[in-house]
């Protein structure tokens, strides 16, 4: 799977072996500065340009938990036991570890 961030704010998510689309994340209010998936590829994350960080479930293409961050998260990783959330920020030095829980979000 490979994950595009294109003009309009969405993501396609695209199947590299059919070069199909196979889910399309829209819920974002800016651009993407970086996103990545969880180590069990079950989420994909991404870093927005109005300080959101949003995680979809990719199965369902569902938003499971979103965030604001300030100043601007410019790139973004978890670790590879899915544990921790690592970022980094506009003007800030080092990486830090937010101090937030990855859990679903209650139904509308």
């Amino acid at each position: 799977m490979l994950a595009v961030a294109m003009g309009n704010f969405t993501v396609v998510l695209v199947d590299i072996e059919s070069r199909r689309i196979v889910r399309e994340f829209t819920d974002n209010a800016g651009s993407i500065c970086d996103m990545t998936f969880s180590a069990d590829f079950k989420w994909l994350i991404a870093a927005t340009s109005n300080s959101s960080i949003k995680t979809w479930d990719i199965s369902s293409g569902k938003l499971v938990d979103w965030f604001t961050v300030t100043p601007l998260c410019v790139s973004l990783t978890v670790s590879p036991s899915d544990e921790y959330l690592a970022t980094v920020h506009v003007g800030c030095h080092g990486i830090f570890c937010p101090n937030v829980l990855l859990h679903q979000l209650p139904e509308a």
